[in-house]
């Protein structure tokens, strides 16, 4: 039973691979469902066992990481010798419960698909523009895979949902001439996104024929399926390939279902992404769409018995957080950054202070581990609210902070394990939406594909289906 080859897994196989992942959420549930800025606010470093903390704080982080990449990319399960059995059995299971992340023709095997053409499609320079390095990347991977696809299936329209700016979209009708179904709910959007079409297309050979935009709000209700039937009319289109590029939280069940439903659809590429935007359900017995399937659901049923969900939006936060390969490499910068935030969040809750980023992206990465720097810029990247005596809360953080500096060996390992511990859930959310499209929503050609590098996208797992 192994979670690579998920798209050649029968039912059977599927109910194993349930039973163990839940079964290794609700067994360390103590290390996902909580939020890090509260580490020490909550006493979160009592939970990690004494003889892990033991085994692990004399290694240096280059020690750490030899050893989890021996874990990650051999085939052996054996690890360290001098390693407690309950955390060597934390360790083998969770490389056994995660999906292999080699990107499409790094090599075959793991169910990882080859790509029959180049990896990445030659895009025209004035199509890059607004494109970061990350973003130029998913849509060159993509639109190879795309165009794959299309030409298996003789399919020459595709249906974008959640287009956003449309940087793929302008990819698939310039160098591969499809037709292309641009659907965004923001109305803004949209608007932009023309104009980027309209400034950076070919002059004498435009594309504005081949690339449409739709304002469309895409939900369960029969409206939204009404409403695509009516634009796929509208164009003329008939058999068509649904692709969305990091659909966030619901939005990839959704546009699961429609695909299912929708006649017109012969082929779906979808990236999720943000699972923590999934909402609660309206009862907060659980979260909606988590799990997806009704074999999950049914098997989440048997195996937790306690009240309140099993995976909370901490738990979800962490699915989406970047996975070890890039963390690792900078895990001693992320410690302090955690550590300096939880903190500030201990010495802030001490005196019933409110905090408010004073910048949407303010963060203590940026100072490093240095405490100093950390110290001098609080109240420039926060509002601390209730505080009147700028200068005591200073030195009360400064005293917090040297209290605390003491448990930093225990937040190294956290930090480490809960990167392994992202793996797995994301594994399990991507897994259990690939067996709601085999199992429930009955399309059975469907697999998951590790499409994009890992190290820049961390979000790199796509559902493929074909009807």
């Amino acid at each position: 039973m192994d979670p690579r080859n998920i798209g050649e897994w029968n039912l059977t196989e599927e109910d194993a691979y349930l039973e163990r992942a839940l079964g290794f959420i609700i067994r360390y549930k103590w290390l996902h469902d909580f939020k890090i800025t509260r580490f020490y606010v909550d006493n979160i470093h009592e939970n990690l066992p004494q003889e892990w903390v033991q085994a692990s704080s004399g290694l240096s982080t280059e020690e750490l990481q030899t050893q989890l990449d021996v874990l990650r990319n051999s085939s052996s399960t054996e690890v360290r010798a001098g390693f407690p059995e309950s955390l060597r059995m934390f360790l083998r299971e969770a490389k056994d419960l995660c999906l292999k992340r080699a990107m499409l023709g790094e090599g075959k095997g793991g169910g990882a698909l080859e790509l029959e053409s180049e990896h990445e499609v030659d895009i025209p320079r004035r199509l890059m523009y607004g494109m970061r390095p990350k973003k130029l990347h998913e849509v060159s991977r993509m639109a190879v895979l795309i165009h794959q696809i299309c030409q298996k299936y003789g399919l020459r329209t595709v249906l974008d949902l959640g287009a956003g700016m449309g940087y793929l979209d302008c990819v698939l009708a310039e160098v591969y001439a499809y037709q292309v179904i641009a659907v965004e709910s923001d109305g803004c959007r949209t608007v932009n996104a023309q104009r980027r079409l309209s400034r950076h297309s070919q002059k004498d050979r435009p594309i504005s024929n081949l690339l449409k935009y739709e304002a469309l709000t895409i939900d369960h209700s029969p409206g939204s399926l009404r409403d695509l039937r009516e634009v796929l009319n509208k164009y003329g289109a008939s058999l068509i390939c649904i692709i969305g590029l990091h659909c966030c939280g619901s939005f990839t069940p959704i546009i699961l279902d429609l695909f299912a439903r929708l006649d017109e659809g012969k082929a779906l590429v979808c990236v999720g992404c943000c699972y923590h935007l999934m909402r609660y359900s309206k009862n907060q017995s659980g979260v909606e769409h988590c799990p997806l399937s009704k074999m999950a659901k049914q098997k989440l049923e048997g195996l937790w018995t306690k009240p309140g969900p099993l995976l909370t939006t901490a738990s979800l936060r962490l699915a989406t957080q970047e996975t070890k390969v890039r963390w690792l490499k900078e895990l001693d910068v992320h410690v302090s950054c955690h550590h300096f935030r939880a903190v500030l969040e201990l010495a802030a809750c001490s005196r019933n202070y409110e905090i408010k980023k004073r910048r949407r992206h303010t963060s203590p990465e940026q100072y490093g581990s240095d405490a100093d720097k950390f110290l001098a810029t609080v109240f420039t990247d926060y509002q601390l609210i209730g505080c009147e005596d700028p200068e005591a809360f200073s030195k009360l953080l400064r005293d917090v902070h040297n209290h605390c500096s003491q448990y930093l060996p225990k937040l190294r390992i956290f930090r480490v394990l809960q990167g392994l511990m992202q793996d797995v859930i994301e594994t399990f959310i991507v897994v259990d939406r690939l067996i709601h499209v085999k199992s429930d929503l009955n399309i059975s050609n469907a697999s998951i594909l590790p499409l994009f590098e890992e190290a820049i996208s961390p979000r790199n797992l796509a559902i493929k289906a074909t009807k």
